[in-house]
């Protein structure tokens, strides 16, 4: 029997189309930008645990501006529980001027306008979370607020409704240590980095890693209608919900 072996030898061997060698190609190089993710994250990591070490000489640069409790609140019964409040919802901010104003364009010129500052505000992820620290008398102090963002979208924020037993203040910000830094270290970082952006690697990176580019939406902006009010609540908070009302409905005779 006349029996081509070129073509049985064909048949039976492992060769790859040419769509499983793209596939191949592609799954290589999405593999190499994996690990120069982990890569990088590694440094950065290093980076971050340095130890501090402090200076002989502190030096002032520019000024601080945060809350501070009310001289008059804190002579109060209440001062420990707003003092305690504080330490959850006070934010900082920093400018080389001690004024805190900032640059604004206003009919073609350019003006200084006083740079606003407030408490921290809760999103509802936070707010419903469990990792949130305020205790049911701080939740009680605050109310939703709805602000819209640069989508145009309404987003809910709970906000402190009373700030009067807080007033900013304003300090020298001083250094007082820095990190010790790593030579070899930062030269790793600053490779990577420009490997990264000269290449544009950014966008597959990204892909890669949360799948979509605007993979926060599903978690930030969640339709109302599909909102779970129970979701993150404790059972002591479930069994305290007045979900049903007497009121609402007529009992069956």
């Amino acid at each position: 029997m006349d029996t081509n072996y070129g073509d049985c030898y064909a048949l039976m061997s492992r060769h790859r189309s040419a769509r499983a060698r793209k596939r191949a190609v592609k799954k290589q190089q999405e593999k190499k930008l994996i690990a120069l993710r982990e890569k990088r994250q590694e440094l950065w990591e290093a980076q971050y645990h340095r130890p501090w070490v402090p200076l002989a000489e502190p030096y002032q640069n520019g000024w601080k501006r945060q809350f501070v409790l009310n001289e008059a609140i804190k002579r109060t019964a209440a001062g420990p529980f707003y003092e305690a409040l504080l330490t959850k919802i006070n934010t900082v901010e920093y400018s080389k001027d001690k004024s805190f104003t900032v640059k604004k364009r206003k009919k073609g010129r350019k003006i200084r306008v006083p740079q606003t500052q407030e408490l921290r505000q809760f999103y509802e992820s936070s707010w419903n979370s469990r990792d949130c620290q305020l205790t049911a008398g701080e939740r009680m102090l605050f109310y939703p607020r709805e602000y819209w963002d640069k989508s145009g979208s309404a987003v809910i924020r709970y906000t402190l409704a009373d700030t009067s037993p807080y007033v900013l203040q304003i300090r020298p910000h001083m250094i007082t240590k820095v990190k010790l830094l790593d030579a070899q270290l930062q030269q790793d970082i600053t490779c990577i980095a420009n490997l990264i952006e000269r290449n544009h690697l950014w966008p597959a990176m990204d892909r890669l890693q949360r799948s979509k580019p605007d993979y926060w939406r599903k978690y930030c902006l969640i339709d109302a209608r599909y909102k779970n009010p129970l979701k993150n609540r404790s059972l002591s908070e479930f069994l305290q919900l007045n979900t049903y009302h007497t009121d609402d409905y007529s009992l069956p005779e």
